[in-house]
């Protein structure tokens, strides 16, 4: 069995110049404790200082930076991700290109933030905003090295404002060629959430159960002690092509696909305290190129892909960022997980 371990990102509203130090400083420890170099922290420097100098150029209003620490084949690293709400650009690509500006600058802006980046995506578009995608790894392999940022999953866990801890969680394994994914929802907010959302967690990976509803009945019953929580389980049989999903609570699942979409149900109940003694469960024919969606109710469930042209062709990453950007409730943990029905997944 593999474990992958998912962390939250630490989230930082930028406002004014004052406060780029703070950030860069929070940004740099976060670094050191992945192991980056001076070299890899003054790459990093510069990345912070470029997007909120573009920040402070071109957006009204506020630009929102997350930064977490990663592991990719190995490697550990940081992340950044880049939100903000406008004006966007109508070709990001040709921006990129060093002289190209907007505003009667040099224009090296963000063709600085990739060439310093081990991986860098982006998306944006005219009156709705851009997302800025940048990884540092400590030890950068050729594999990874000046690759565009790409994955067939990814998580975006953001704990409540102004809280340290987060209640919501998302956790993933393999186990006999199948893959199976867990978001939790932790009741209420802060530490008391977060070790109930944690002790579902520690059920999930010590269970050799891989059916959702046994996963589900298994985790309940662990969770007596704690303030309950909300949570859903998914499996990916990559053998049979299937995809089965059991729910309890206020856990979302949609499986986005061209031309239509599918919405699991989850049952209601809270985990640790009531349960149905009959668990209801969705099955699905695993579709290729389709966008499986789950989230915590920290994100509204009104949202449409559709509204983001060109967006299911891009890194999982910035699709879930997207969906954070407009969609987050903004006085709640949020956890959204994006995965992209690769051949290898």
């Amino acid at each position: 069995m593999v474990t992958i371990p998912t962390q939250p990102y630490t989230s930082f509203t930028v406002t004014d110049r004052s406060e780029l130090n703070t950030l860069k400083k929070l940004v740099k420890a976060l670094g050191l404790e992945a192991g980056l170099s001076e070299h890899q922290l003054g790459k990093v420097d510069i990345i912070i200082a470029e997007i909120t100098t573009n920040c402070f150029k071109h957006v009204t209003g506020h630009c929102e930076i997350l930064f977490r620490k990663i592991k990719q084949d190995q490697h550990t690293g940081i992340e950044v991700i880049s939100i903000d709400h406008g004006p966007g650009m109508q070709d990001a690509l040709h921006m990129l290109q060093d002289g190209i500006s907007t505003k009667d600058t040099l224009g090296l802006g963000m063709g600085a933030i990739k060439r310093q980046s081990d991986q860098f995506n982006v998306y944006s578009r005219k009156g709705w905003g851009t997302l800025l995608l940048s990884r540092i790894f400590s030890e950068v392999a050729q594999p990874i090295a000046n690759k565009q940022a790409t994955s067939d999953f990814s998580t975006l866990i953001v704990p409540y404002p102004g809280e340290t801890a987060c209640g919501d969680g998302i956790f993933y394994k393999v186990s006999d060629k199948k893959h199976i994914f867990l978001v939790t929802d932790g009741l209420g907010h802060g530490p008391q959430a977060q070790a109930a959302s944690q002790q579902a967690g520690d059920v999930f990976y010590q269970s050799a159960s891989t059916d959702p509803v046994q996963l589900m009945k298994e985790i309940h019953r662990q969770l007596g002690y704690t303030r309950g929580a909300a949570g859903m389980a998914i499996v990916l049989n990559t053998a049979q092509q299937t995809i089965d999903c059991c729910g309890i609570g206020n856990i979302a699942m949609r499986m986005v696909m061209p031309e239509k979409s599918k919405q699991s149900i989850s049952n209601h109940g809270i985990l640790g305290h009531n349960i149905p003694s009959h668990l209801l469960t969705a099955h699905y024919d695993r579709q290729d190129h389709a966008l499986l969606v789950m989230h915590s109710d920290g994100l509204s469930s009104h949202w449409s892909i559709k509204e983001y042209p060109e967006l299911m062709r891009r890194e999982p990453m910035l699709i879930a960022a997207a969906l954070y950007k407009d969609y987050k409730r903004e006085k709640d943990d949020c956890a959204i997980l994006i995965i992209k029905l690769t051949p290898d997944l």
